[in-house]
């Protein structure tokens, strides 16, 4: 019977150390589960702020090549403009010679392209006219000119759209 006390204490405190030894590897097993956890959080919270650093990255790419290629098509739009504006214009003062007088040497004129034609006195007093395209020259007749009150010179101011299409 002693035998079987030994024995039995010695089954119960197997079972006691058994029993404790449960409790720390349960204890172990959950530190692990919350250390990986942490970890997946870890990564996603790096993996998110990856994720955003590359959208800002290509973000940012993309609008300056953007931009880039608008300025290109600007430095384009601004030469060929340069080159051909879309206006011209052409100033002066003449005699006039029985209530008219002519504007030559302006290029690629007709009067399909006029824009404006002004004819000023002096003073400043605008002027009423008539206009004719001959032989590649304007002639303005006055309509309410008077040398005596007017002068014997007047000044023009003459704006017409450049023939150039841009589309």
């Amino acid at each position: 019977m002693e035998t079987t006390n030994t024995i039995e204490k010695k089954v119960d405190e197997l079972e006691i150390k058994f029993e404790g030894l449960k409790e720390i590897v349960a204890i172990y097993q959950h530190n692990i589960d919350n250390n990986i956890t942490w970890f997946y959080a870890s990564i996603a919270i790096v993996v998110a702020i990856l994720l955003a650093s590359l959208y800002f990255l290509i973000k940012n790419a993309v609008n300056a090549g953007i931009e880039k290629g608008i300025k290109e098509i600007d430095k384009k739009i601004i030469k060929i403009i340069k080159e051909n504006p879309p206006y011209r214009h052409a100033r002066g003062n003449t005699n006039v010679v029985d209530n008219q007088f002519l504007i030559t040497g302006l290029e690629d004129f007709n009067l399909d392209v006029l824009v404006s034609l002004e004819v000023y006195n002096r003073d400043g007093k605008e002027l009423s006219r008539n206009i004719q395209l001959e032989n590649g020259s304007i002639t303005v007749k006055l309509m309410n000119y008077d040398p005596k009150e007017d002068g014997l010179t007047v000044y023009w101011n003459i704006v017409w759209r450049n023939g150039y299409e841009f589309l």
